[in-house]
């Protein structure tokens, strides 16, 4: 593997920082940003990676809280605006996307 190789895959697997259209209350405060970082296997367990890639909302709300800094119940996953649990979905589907699909284009 090139330097140049490395260095893809290094910054493929970098946490993404979302901005929630809809705030979360969190212990009177609250969450506006939540940083999701890649998916080990680990995580995945118990949820199909169809379903994570097709962005099925519920492989969306049991992943998220395995994956997310500050870490969101799946009861905050499912007060969630639908807005902002497909910005969930778009960057787990981001994570999980072989490199050369995601360079394609």
């Amino acid at each position: 593997m090139s330097k140049e190789q490395a260095n893809t895959i290094t910054d493929a697997v970098k946490p993404h920082t979302i901005t929630l259209q809809t705030a979360i209350t969190h212990d009177g405060g609250e969450i506006k940003e939540v940083t999701l970082r890649a998916p080990k296997a680990g995580s995945l367990r118990g949820i199909s990676l169809a379903e994570a890639v097709r962005m099925e909302a519920d492989a969306i709300v049991k992943l998220v809280p395995r994956i997310s800094s500050p870490m969101l119940s799946e009861h905050q996953m499912n007060q969630l605006s639908a807005a902002d649990l497909f910005a969930f979905g778009s960057e787990i589907v981001g994570f999980l996307l072989p490199q050369q699909d995601q360079t394609a284009e």
